[in-house]
């Protein structure tokens, strides 16, 4: 998938759950960017075959297809598009609420 494409579902999925902000998009394009990268890596490497692993017992494209997917979920968590990171959102949003429920209380 492309960025653009991306970028569109990731709007989708954050305005689904509560979390979409206009001020968000650069994320959202850094995100949509990453995963794009991390595709096209998962392609090239599926073209070439099982080349001979690096140093590290790794091939240096699996490193980099982890290191976006490591990069791709960080932000994920932050827009609230994993369980973790929704969990941190709704638990904010929680506290903020008794709050202002204790505050308006004392009035």
């Amino acid at each position: 998938m492309n960025a653009s494409n991306y970028k569109k579902l990731i709007i989708k999925q954050c305005k689904a759950i509560g979390t979409y902000d206009k001020n968000f998009d650069i994320a959202i394009s850094t995100l949509a960017g990453i995963l794009e990268r991390r595709d096209n890596m998962e392609s090239e490497y599926a073209n070439i075959g099982c080349p001979a692993l690096g140093e590290k017992g790794m091939h240096p494209a699996i490193r980099a297809i982890e290191s976006q997917n490591a990069q791709a979920l960080s932000y994920l968590r932050e827009l609230g598009l994993t369980a973790k990171g929704l969990k941190a959102i709704a638990d904010k949003q929680a506290q903020t609420q008794d709050k202002l429920g204790e505050i308006l209380s004392k009035l």
